[in-house]
């Protein structure tokens, strides 16, 4: 029961938090619930999944679809990883991580692929959001959308 009570608050704060964002999106690892980020690329779907600990904080697999018709080409996107203040349940950006992340696949029409997360610094019960952010297509040197493999 204290599980689904935890999930229930952490899908309300995970809400919350995504009606307010305008780029990017919040995945809260005790929601268990994927989230659609629109990017200029397409409609995305998101979810956390194995999410483990390790040596040196958490890791975790980004789960990523396209929901569109239509392909989506290689993809680089920004992953920012934090803990949640227990007392007001947002997020405390002051001590947060992050880093790139790199699909170099074009995702076929609704279609997913699985980026493994290494999130150093906080072990999977102090881990509180994952924020994906700043999708955008792999391009070459010459600034040309990289087409994947």
């Amino acid at each position: 029961m204290r599980k689904l009570t935890s999930q229930a608050s952490a899908l309300e704060i995970q809400g919350q938090l995504n009606s307010q964002s305008t780029q990017g999106a919040w995945l809260l690892p005790q929601a268990n619930t994927p989230v659609e980020l629109q990017t200029q690329l397409g409609k995305l779907r998101l979810s956390l999944s194995h999410v483990e600990g390790e040596a040196s904080g958490s890791r975790a697999n980004l789960n990523i679809r396209s929901t569109d018709d239509k392909p989506v080409p290689a993809l680089s996107a920004r992953v920012v990883w934090g803990e949640m203040d227990p007392a007001s349940g947002k997020p405390l950006n002051a001590d947060s991580l992050s880093q790139t992340i790199t699909v170099p696949a074009s995702l076929m029409p609704r279609s997913s692929v699985s980026v493994p997360l290494r999130l150093s610094g906080l072990a999977p019960g102090q881990l509180g959001y994952v924020r994906v952010h700043d999708v955008q297509a792999v391009t070459d040197a010459s600034g040309a959308v990289v087409a994947g493999q």
